[in-house]
């Protein structure tokens, strides 16, 4: 069986232990999983020291410079979707393999997502929408991103009978044939009781403009990796009105900057898109791509 000489872990990965026994197997040198993240350039490189194959999460940094003194690398392993922290040229330049995973935590997050819409809808929990229970039948919710997460949105948003426009960079036929509407982004704020925001990471979106457009007597729900607002003030002038509401799993930059309003809906130690089922899936395609990368290697 082909192996790699030694795989280290650069951040904190949310996989199964049994993935962790099988990754171990691929590693001729012990595996050591690291307690805690890191974004020092320093620290990362004393991760992977003399290491082969690197596995990261969502947010791993990996720069140029820490390439340029990681000669023996090989192989970099994202075990989440987002590339956004990784210097895609400076991989190139060094034959260095990447490889992420997709389509893990989709149903987990549409699935977070209307728990707190029918929380808050009827008022299970500390807040309701409005002063008396109300249906999500026949509400108009906003899809800004019909990627993968945002499709399972739709789906469910169909099966309560929702009115569902969406956003994208480009125009979803299969979807629009199945009832999803098209809608451009400033008539989907104005017009969406509930606005869900599936936007690549750090994409900033969301500004006092956007916010005059979304007005009143509406909630925003954030799943989004990183910061998606380009004016948080706004938002959080926004959120003083008594019937507006921000969604968001967690995320400590946003709960830093909005923690302290009443109408910000904050699930601390939630995030969105991982369960049992979900680790499950993202732990056989981290393996996966080792395999694969292996046996073509």
């Amino acid at each position: 069986m082909k192996k790699f000489n030694k795989i280290a872990f650069i951040n904190t990965v949310k996989i199964t232990d049994e993935a962790k026994e099988k990754i171990q197997h691929y590693s001729n040198e012990r595996v050591i999983y690291p307690e805690f993240d890191t974004e020092d350039e320093t620290e990362i490189y004393q991760r992977i020291n003399n290491a082969d194959a690197v596995l990261g999460n969502w947010h791993s940094i990996i720069t140029a410079s820490i390439l340029k003194h990681a000669s023996n690398l090989k192989y970099i392993g994202i075990c989440g979707t987002s590339l956004a922290g990784v210097d895609l040229e400076a991989v190139k330049r060094h034959n260095i393999v990447i490889k992420n995973v997709t389509d893990y935590g989709d149903d987990s997050t549409a699935e977070y997502i209307f728990a707190q819409l029918l929380n808050l809808f009827r008022g299970f929990g500390k807040h309701r929408w409005r002063d008396e229970p109300s249906e999500l039948s026949s509400k108009t919710i906003g899809i800004v991103g019909l990627g993968a997460v945002g499709q399972q949105v739709a789906r469910i948003a169909l099966g309560f009978k929702m009115k569902v426009l969406h956003y994208n960079r480009s125009r979803n036929t299969e979807w629009e044939e199945k009832g999803v509407q098209y809608s451009p982004i400033n008539n989907l704020f104005e017009k969406s009781d509930i606005i869900s925001m599936h936007v690549p990471k750090n994409t900033k979106i969301i500004g006092k403009n956007e916010i005059e457009k979304i007005g009143n007597g509406k909630i925003i729900i954030d799943t989004c990796l990183g910061n998606i607002y380009k004016d948080i003030d706004a938002v959080r002038l926004w959120l003083e009105d008594e019937n507006n509401f921000l969604i968001r799993d967690h995320q400590p930059e946003i709960k830093e900057k909005l923690g302290d309003l009443e109408r910000f809906i904050y699930t601390e130690n939630i995030i969105a898109g991982i369960t049992i089922e979900a680790r499950e899936k993202l732990s056989i395609k981290v393996i996966d791509n080792i395999e694969a990368y292996l046996t073509d290697n």
